[in-house]
């Protein structure tokens, strides 16, 4: 069956302090920001009590062990835990004080008791979290929220919707009231209901009754403003409309009742529907898809199918295109025996030879090269009977192993001054020749390249949720007050 964890913090109303309890603030405890939402409530008199009623199986409280703390003790439906010690000689934060487990569920009554003594009497609490068992192992719960502008709401008597800080309020608005006696009224269809507002100084206590049983009270003053807190929760309600009935008791016209919205939750197949005035939600059939959902996944997924094949089909227009625009400016040159050995003329920078003779001819590919030695992929200018003043530097010979590539035509570019030993190299009998330009300055394209790279290597952490545990501490807890966890 789904299991509801319900969080609360120190500041709900739903913890009931006696007055000799106080807020704890930055103003002073500099180790504030280590609790739960920055805020806590202690005390430090002998036999101080607080107290809180929850419906479910199991419950745990939180707060500190400092140096300063000492003893207390936990009671559970009239059964008694005494001596638990609370100092520690490191202050150490968000800790278990009390874990109450294997309650049958149902409602339980938990109070903590101050039994410091000494220098060791100071105790606090940080929040309070309880499990409760709610439907059956084949239904599901699922949650509507429902705004204080919703017509399921009834205000009586004079409310206003423009309360302080509105902002601060679920979609910018709330209803507050300062007049006793005004009430508002929650008409729903649902198993569970939970009711935000707002505490502070500025608050005051109320009363809250659920389908015409008797009024339980609560006290929303606090030493400073808290939006979004719970200022009442139920469940296992059962099936069927419910009303919960809310009332204001202030000890003063400054003390309002700020009511901001609330959470409905139904059983999926307990045949229910959380519906009242604007807000609905259907509880039946819930393995079924709706037709406008179906709609609303199929055609973002057609519509994205159609525009991936267009891309690809102009994809592929444009590279033929474009492999026809080249064709026009393609320039083919005869290829050289791939025996030849390679040579170029100028240095790595490829700089510009020094002629006697400006012009350049081009001597088309020589055959018959049998008797040149591949012995080695270096030549010396001295080996092809250069002459005159050209400055010439001997390259590898890039159609051989790892420099293998395909002939260009500058290969075969020579100047007038070169001579070519007939014994070494066998030439066609009546070779081309045109003039070309003056080769230009710059780097050089025969320059061999390398390609450099790194590995990259990186750590994927993977993240994860669990409940938590009696002796846990709880460092990063859901939003502000509430939190419904529905374990199937």
């Amino acid at each position: 069956m789904p299991l509801v964890t319900t969080l609360i913090d120190d500041t709900s109303p739903l913890i009931t302090y006696d007055p000799s309890w106080i807020p704890g603030t930055s103003a002073d405890d500099n180790d504030a920001s280590d609790y739960f939402l920055g805020t806590f409530t202690d005390t430090n008199v002998t036999n101080a009590q607080a107290s809180f009623s929850f419906n479910g199986t199991s419950f745990y409280i939180f707060g500190s062990k400092r140096p300063n703390h000492g003893t207390y003790s936990i009671e559970v439906d009239g059964k008694t835990f005494s001596n638990i010690e609370g100092n520690s000689a490191n202050s150490l934060f968000q800790q278990a004080l009390f874990n109450g487990t294997g309650l049958s569920q149902g409602m339980h009554n938990v109070s903590l008791t101050n039994t410091g003594s000494g220098t060791n009497t100071f105790v606090d609490i940080d929040l309070v979290v309880w499990d409760s068992e709610v439907g059956s192992d084949s239904e599901q719960l699922a949650t509507v929220t429902v705004e204080d502008t919703d017509p399921g709401f009834n205000y009586q008597s004079v409310w206003t919707t423009d309360p302080p800080n509105a902002m601060f309020y679920s979609q910018g608005s709330g209803h507050s009231t300062s007049v006793e006696n005004a009430s508002v009224t929650l008409t729903f269809t649902g198993d569970i209901v939970s009711v935000f507002g707002t505490v502070g100084p500025n608050n005051g206590q109320y009363s809250v009754a659920l389908d015409n049983g008797p009024p339980t009270s609560f006290n929303a003053t606090r030493q400073m403003t808290y939006y979004r807190s719970m200022l009442y929760h139920a469940d296992n309600l059962g099936s069927g409309q419910h009303q919960l009935n809310l009332v204001n008791l202030p000890e003063s016209t400054v003390q309002f009742l700020n009511i901001d919205y609330a959470l409905i939750s139904s059983l999926a197949s307990s045949g229910n529907s959380v519906a009242s005035g604007q807000f609905s939600l259907a509880a039946t059939n819930t393995n079924r898809i709706p037709p406008g959902a179906i709609a609303g996944i199929v055609i973002p997924i057609v519509a994205a199918l159609i525009g991936a094949a267009l891309a690809v089909l102009f994809f592929r227009r444009w590279k033929m295109a474009e492999a026809a625009r080249n064709d026009l400016y393609r320039v083919y040159s005869p290829q050289r025996d791939p025996r030849q050995p390679h040579y170029s003329t100028g240095g790595s920078s490829y700089a510009t030879e020094t002629r006697s003779n400006s012009n350049l001819v081009r001597n088309d590919v020589y055959a018959g090269a049998s008797t040149v030695s591949h012995t080695s992929y270096l030549r010396s200018p001295q080996d092809y009977g250069y002459q005159g003043s050209q400055q010439v530097t001997a390259y590898p010979d890039y159609n051989h192993g790892e420099y293998a590539r395909e002939p260009r035509m500058e290969d075969t570019v020579l100047t007038p001054s070169r001579s070519v030993s007939q014994s070494t190299v066998a030439r066609h009998e009546e070779p081309v020749r045109r003039p070309l330009p003056e080769a230009p300055a710059g780097p050089s394209p025969f320059a061999s390249e390398k390609a450099g790279g790194s590995a990259v290597s990186g750590a994927v952490q993977a993240g994860g949720s669990r409940r938590i545990s009696a002796s846990d501490t709880i460092a990063d807890m859901p939003p502000p007050n509430y939190v419904q966890a529905i374990h199937d």
